[in-house]
């Protein structure tokens, strides 16, 4: 699976896949870019630290973390794997939250496209 830099961060990757699941999510809300990108500054200082439990949160029995819009009416979400050597995200998957089978399914997707990657 490719893997490419995010814009001008250093330390955010995501998948081609990745791409497209997000191209759908802009289409559909103009300002989610925006607020993304700041998210994504904060990920690129310091992964690890940017946990707060309402906008990044720790996947429950999951080696991923998650990156939720508390205040939006589409329940964006994006999942993401960090690599704690260096602190090196790598975003994986874009989607909108309507129920909780949706979520499952993008956890699966997302463990799936992580383990592609490990396998090289």
């Amino acid at each position: 699976m490719e893997i490419y830099k995010y814009k001008d961060f250093d330390n955010i990757f995501y998948t081609g896949k990745f791409a497209d699941e997000l191209q759908t999510l802009i289409q559909d809300d103009r300002h989610y870019m925006r607020w993304l990108n700041k998210r994504l500054s904060i990920l690129n200082e310091g992964a690890k630290q940017a946990t707060d439990g309402v906008k990044f949160e720790k996947l429950k029995n999951e080696q991923l973390w998650s990156i939720r819009h508390p205040h939006s009416q589409q329940n964006q979400r994006v999942i993401y794997y960090i690599i704690d050597e260096d602190n090196t995200v790598i975003l994986l998957s874009a989607f909108k939250e309507k129920n909780a089978s949706d979520y499952r399914k993008y956890v699966d997707l997302s463990n799936n496209r992580i383990n592609e990657i490990k396998k090289g």
